[in-house]
């Protein structure tokens, strides 16, 4: 595992637990004839995993939360640190992660997503719990203040690749399985040259051009957004889907958290029960 950690130069690792063994073996279970031979459930294998890792590398323990397993999330904690996992060489880190759908396809999932201020709450229960032991990243400011950003995706940049099994190319992950949304296909062995993409049919000519020129500036809402410096947007597949649901949360969060990570890095005493109105973020 060192070895392998090592030659790569793997700095950083995400595992993803959907709570304690009960819930994630029953959303991560094997296919029927594809169960291990070993017996291990997929709990026990990313388990086993965690353990051999943090001897050599940044582990983040990634925890998809929603209405089904939120009562799993801080016993999950105590757990792990009672496994060891955050006074190891490498410390495990804590992002949590709101289940969320981000396509058309996925939108039973609100049913069970739980509204940005539960959210909110449940980070703030895992802050209270953790701050002596172990450290809490929230994905929009990884290290605790929101810094200006110059981009806020990976599937941005030009050179974003993603493969599907069938060989599509995808810009964004979130994407792989919706092929309305591929925006080239990889080359056969046979055929294959320089470069290793060809460009799909003119139907989807037009999600490629969005991904090449898209401008959170040139947007309705954000060109006159005050947060616009630390947000960039957020998500570009929900622009690119025009979910307002979605986009509307990227708003909620930043007025509800931006204060309080303002006074936390500042150690300025303040209310913590204030927060940003919707007239303080879009101004005239």
């Amino acid at each position: 595992m060192g070895e392998f950690i090592a030659r790569h130069h793997i700095t950083q690792v995400q595992i993803t637990f959907d709570g304690l063994s009960d819930n994630h073996n029953r959303r991560r279970h094997f296919r029927k004839g594809y169960s291990p031979t070993d017996e291990m459930s997929s709990f026990q294998r990313a388990v086993c995993l965690v353990d051999q890792l943090l001897d050599h590398v940044r582990v983040d323990l990634r925890l998809n939360i929603d209405h089904g397993n939120v009562a799993d999330v801080l016993p999950f904690i105590r757990w792990a640190r009672t496994r060891g996992w955050f006074s190891r060489a490498f410390p495990a880190v804590i992002p949590p992660a709101r289940l969320a759908s981000y396509s058309h396809s996925s939108e039973f999932m609100r049913d069970v997503e739980l509204s940005v201020t539960e959210f909110n709450q449940i980070q703030a229960s895992i802050r209270d719990a953790v701050h002596t032991f172990a450290r809490l990243e929230e994905s929009e400011a990884p290290d605790g203040f929101p810094y200006p950003r110059t981009s806020v995706c990976a599937a941005l940049a030009n050179d974003s690749v993603v493969i599907e099994a069938d060989a599509l190319h995808y810009r964004c992950g979130l994407q792989v399985g919706e092929t309305h949304r591929a925006v080239g296909t990889m080359q056969t062995l046979e055929k294959r040259s320089l470069p290793m993409f060809n460009p799909l049919p003119s139907q989807h000519a037009t999600d490629h051009e969005w991904w090449q020129t898209f401008d959170p500036t040139t947007l309705p809402n954000c060109k006159r957004c005050s947060f616009l410096p630390i947000c960039w947007g957020g998500c570009p597949k929900r622009h690119l889907e025009n979910d307002q649901h979605a986009l509307a949360e990227q708003g909620t969060y930043w007025r509800t958290n931006l204060a309080r990570m303002i006074r936390t890095v500042a150690g300025i005493e303040a209310s913590p029960a204030f927060v940003y109105s919707e007239q303080d973020q879009f101004r005239v």
